[in-house]
């Protein structure tokens, strides 16, 4: 492991996996320091402390599907009955983790919302179910605010709502449809302004449901199935 000083270095990816907790938080003050003497942190440090991964999205409501993000169970309970089959997760996790798909008559509705809220006291992100994840939930990778050609379009296993590669999805490489352009193309321009050099959006069904900006996967995946080493072409960038 390198044991030198951080501001002798020229660049510095970081690249660790939420949750973004204190020892996080630390790392990204650390990183302001070098960053202030010409080293350069991708992404920004103070972008990974300012935007959280889930709700970063919601700064563009033009794409994301109707959210709701609260810890009162009553108001869960409503948007649940309103829409029927919904999916709840917790704002700071990864890799689809205690990600719930929930219908409106499961009887154990109560204790997943006390139990995902902590009784009301954590905001949890409740979403309606889009049954788009049957066609793949997409990764765009963008580098330097644009968007690679080639998505990662991923899939749940059989029996469950979960496409993430880490949860046991599988995965195609294509190409890029007009509406995940779009996106890209609103995106890029934010993302640069916030110092966030590389990110991963997740879409589903033309809906933007998270902008990925900690450790986004899909570079080794593309690679796999191109032969296109675009790790190179990131740090190139």
């Amino acid at each position: 492991s390198f044991t030198g000083a951080l501001s002798d270095l020229d660049q510095i990816f970081m690249r660790v996996d939420p949750p973004v907790n204190d020892r996080y938080i630390y790392a990204t003050h650390i990183l302001d320091k070098v960053d202030r003497k010409g080293v350069q942190v991708v992404n920004s440090p103070q972008a990974l402390r300012s935007y959280n991964e889930k709700l970063y999205a919601t700064e563009f409501p033009d794409f994301i599907p109707y959210t709701c993000m609260t810890a009162d169970k009553a108001r869960i309970l409503d948007f649940i009955h309103e829409h029927k089959n919904v999916v709840l997760k917790p704002v700071g996790l990864m890799a689809g983790k205690e990600i719930f798909y929930l219908d409106h008559k499961d009887l154990n509705l109560d204790v997943i919302i006390d139990m995902q809220t902590v009784d009301g006291t954590i905001p949890v992100i409740v979403q309606p179910y889009l049954k788009d994840i049957e066609q793949g939930d997409r990764r765009v990778l963008m580098i330097n605010g644009e968007a690679y050609p080639l998505s990662v379009a991923r899939f749940p296993k059989k029996g469950s709502i979960r496409a993430n590669l880490a949860a046991g999805g599988t995965y195609k490489v294509q190409d890029l449809t007009k509406k995940e352009r779009e996106i890209a193309e609103a995106v890029g321009p934010r993302l640069v302004q916030d110092g966030v050099l590389f990110a991963g959006l997740d879409i589903i069904g033309g809906h933007l449901i998270e902008i990925n900006i900690t450790s986004p996967t899909g570079l080794r995946e593309i690679t796999q199935k191109t032969g296109e080493d675009i790790t190179q072409k990131l740090f190139e960038m």
